[in-house]
């Protein structure tokens, strides 16, 4: 192209860009002027933020920004008084917490009105909240307690931190005295799966635990058995060396991942894994063609229009005489002309290459027995690559190397691994809820009751098993006044 059609050309494209930047800001910026108009902030705040992304100079849209900013913060602020009014303190606290993290995002403080308003739901809430401790502790559930202080706790810091700190001394207070209480309603040999669940609970509150979890039950006690460890015979063909041992310690980290797994037994689990690796690779030498085409060049003759002019002699009179005149006309006429013309003139080239097919085949079983009965998991998947590999490299022809789409197979063997491991503790947990997530004692002895309840949550919800038994929430809301995996979640987020 030439230079002046070119660099005008560039020219144009970049006014057209700069006029479409700037249309879409003017047309975002009027939409955002008209939602701040109509209080609709938190869209207000997205338009003017998109528009100073682009223009962060721009006056009216930071000016716009801030005003979208305030009316937002002053909407939760009410959001937070009606909930607070409505008695759905949660709510009011978790819309708190959103104002102060909004406000330390954006680095602005509430105004004087706001201030106001702010101040005294934040107040409000604090009452609320010694109310709400006042109450589960009184109730006997002093980890529910414990869990609204340790969600609010940046709200209620910002008020009175030596209050806060006397409201988690008194529900530590109550978690000791209700641990100690727990203890002495269990048998003192027993009752190993409420053992265990204690022993984590009193460590919450930072009190001792005197009963200790006992000794794991064994196979002899004819009710369940732990086990530390996996004896795996592994009898899979096909797999040698790192690859056997891959899905050896996948089978591994499955079990313990589950409920059976208990590490301070010498209990162990055997099981038999069988079937095959096969990995097929055939390669085959092939004559392969490639087509194109080329532009010949040919002489062709074609009419092409001409014109020529001749003179005529004619009498005219003139003045009254006749004399002869001389004219000129143009007369068209067709010549035929030599023309270069092209045509397509259908090539081949032939080279050597090589055609890959691959086929990958993975079929897994494994088998165990738990608690008298044998039990088993399958898993089977394959993989196929193929395609043609050369090295000819003619770009004059279009013809480049090629390479063959073939799996990775250690890394498709990686991937097996990972799924295989979730397939074998998919099984043993299906296995633990179908054996142990129901109740199997008289529902008026509280001690056998919390002992299958326990038993029954060390299986925490995973592939299929995607919730904990009806019976056992029952027992943690009753209990906790929390569902299980709310009291779980605190329990272990105070590791």
């Amino acid at each position: 192209m030439h230079p002046i059609k070119n660099l005008f050309t560039r020219q144009v494209l970049f006014f057209s860009l700069i006029t479409v930047f700037f249309f879409a800001c003017v047309s975002a910026q009027k939409r955002a002027k008209e939602q701040l108009d109509k209080g609709n902030y938190a869209e207000a705040v997205q338009l003017y933020e998109y528009v100073l992304k682009r223009n962060p100079n721009d006056p009216e849209a930071t000016s716009g920004l801030k005003a979208a900013r305030a009316g937002y913060l002053d909407k939760k602020l009410i959001d937070v008084r009606m909930a607070r009014q409505s008695g759905n303190f949660v709510a009011a606290g978790e819309t708190l917490l959103e104002v102060i993290q909004k406000q330390k995002d954006w680095g602005i403080a509430a105004g004087s009105k706001s201030s106001l308003t702010q101040a005294e739901e934040s107040e409000e809430f604090f009452k609320a909240t010694r109310k709400v401790v006042n109450d589960e502790v009184a109730a006997g559930r002093p980890l529910k307690a414990s869990q609204f202080v340790v969600k609010f706790e940046k709200v209620l810091n910002t008020l009175n931190p030596k209050m806060v700190g006397q409201m988690n001394a008194k529900i530590s207070d109550a978690g000791k005295k209700d641990c100690e209480a727990r203890q002495k309603k269990i048998p003192k040999e027993s009752n190993f799966f409420t053992r265990e669940f204690l022993a984590q609970y009193c460590a919450f509150f930072g009190a001792s635990f005197s009963g200790g979890k006992g000794s794991a039950p064994k196979s002899g006690d004819g009710a369940i058995t732990l086990f530390g460890d996996v004896m795996v015979e592994n009898a899979v063909e096909g797999l040698t060396g790192t690859r056997k041992l891959l899905f050896e310690q996948a089978l591994i980290d499955g079990f313990k991942s589950t409920a059976w797994f208990y590490p301070s037994t010498q209990e162990a689990l055997g099981i038999r894994i069988k079937g095959a690796f096969t990995e097929k690779h055939n390669k085959t030498v092939i004559v392969s063609r490639h087509n194109y085409t080329i532009q010949e060049p040919y002489t062709a003759y074609e009419d092409v229009k001409k014109s020529r002019t001749y003179p005529v002699t004619t009498s005219k009179q003139v003045n009254g005489r006749w004399q002869e005149v001389t004219e000129y006309k143009t007369q068209e006429y067709y010549e035929k002309v030599p023309v270069t013309r092209h045509r397509d003139i259908q090539q081949v080239y032939t080279y050597s290459a090589t055609e890959h097919d691959q086929n990958l085949a993975l079929d897994l079983w494994a088998g165990w027995n738990l608690k008298g009965s044998s039990a088993q998991v399958a898993f089977a998947n394959n993989a196929k690559g193929s395609g043609i590999e050369h090295k000819e490299n003619q770009p004059n022809i279009g013809l480049k190397p090629a390479v063959p789409q073939l799996v990775d197979v250690d890394a498709w063997l990686k991937t097996n691994a990972a799924d295989w491991k979730a397939k074998v503790a998919d099984a043993l947990s299906l296995r633990w809820v179908e054996l142990y997530c129901k109740p199997s004692s008289d529902g008026n002895d509280p001690a056998s009751v919390q002992e299958d309840v326990h038993r029954c949550t060390r299986q925490r919800p995973t592939g299929s098993v995607t919730s904990y038994s009806s019976f056992a929430e029952s027992w943690f809301q009753n209990q906790m006044g929390m569902s299980v995996a709310e009291t779980l979640a605190v329990l272990v987020a105070k590791k």
